[in-house]
């Protein structure tokens, strides 16, 4: 009897000690300790893949959200459970960058919900969940002052040096397009399809971060990786995302990289304020790269219509 009362205790301790499941709040994995189970990696920012670190542990290096539309509650209380369910997982989506023990970093390919990831990942045995004080992570307390942009310190004499720019930010604009995109999207959609998306996205219509970028090196370049920087009207930073050229061809010196992505849910996020966008980095055609020093020096800022 004792020895069942025993066993009985040590099945309850180790209940309590299970791993903790993946939570729908994925930037709560970052810095943690996972194991990877079947699931595709790739090397950052591309789509090739690396299968041979399955089964391996790992640590969460950053968790970048997908860039979905977040539906109001009135739109979600109409759907059904499981259909409610599969969006939200969708919206809960994000990349995680990965390192693994030998050094070696890859992510998760694309943004990837909490549902999908739970079937393919584990927390490591004797990692939580628990956020961490502000005394453990060295982040100061909410009474700790925090300074506003007109006060802040002026620039450090260490602040990285101007770089000459290979490429040249010629235009960003933030707005609905124009004539242009309007045009594409009457020879490409219906009335209705464009009622319908409107409705869908809370009354927000279409709208457009428009690029053009100038090869302003000796050489062909094989690629562009920039940076749009979102501010609002106080000039606080209120989203940022990383993009990356997808021309078919070089650039070759002197022509320039005509590009657009849709910015609705970003746009929506900071009202009307202010896009930079920054170079970041450069890959040449040789397989030489140029790379941002943290000065920014490549840039070019508009107002957000």
């Amino acid at each position: 009897m004792k020895l069942i009362v025993l066993a009985a205790i040590l099945s309850t301790a180790t209940s309590s000690q299970e791993q903790q499941s993946i939570p729908n709040d994925l930037k709560l994995l970052e810095s943690k300790q996972v194991i990877v189970g079947r699931l595709p990696l790739c090397e950052p920012k591309t789509f090739t893949v690396n299968l041979n670190y399955a089964g391996k542990n790992a640590t969460v290096v950053s968790v970048k959200p997908g860039k979905t539309f977040k539906f109001p509650a009135r739109a979600l209380d109409r759907l059904t459970p499981e259909m409610r369910a599969q969006l939200e997982d969708t919206q809960n989506a994000a990349t995680l960058l990965l390192q693994f023990e030998d050094g070696k970093q890859l992510d998760t390919c694309s943004a990837i919900g909490p549902k999908r990831l739970s079937e393919n990942m584990d927390l490591a045995p004797g990692q939580s969940l628990a956020p961490v004080s502000a005394s453990q992570s060295g982040a100061p307390s909410p009474a700790s002052p925090v300074s506003s942009p007109r006060d802040s310190t002026p620039p450090s004499a260490n602040a990285p040096a101007a770089q000459e720019c290979p490429v040249i930010v010629t235009k960003v604009t933030s707005g609905d397009g124009g004539f242009g995109h309007a045009l594409a999207e009457g020879l490409t959609t219906s009335e209705f399809q464009r009622q319908l998306d409107t409705t869908t996205h809370s009354g927000h219509d279409k709208h457009y971060l428009d690029m053009r970028m100038r090869n302003n090196s000796s050489k062909s370049i094989a690629a562009i990786e920039s940076v749009v920087v979102y501010a609002n009207k106080m000039g606080d930073e209120t989203t940022r995302d990383t993009l990356i050229s997808q021309n078919t061809k070089p650039i070759k010196p002197g022509d320039e990289h005509k590009s657009y992505s849709m910015d609705r849910t970003e746009r929506t996020q900071n009202g009307a304020g202010q896009v930079t966008l920054y170079i970041s980095r450069v890959r040449f055609e040789d397989n030489t790269f140029w790379q941002d020093n943290g000065s920014h020096s490549c840039s070019l800022s508009n107002k957000a219509k």
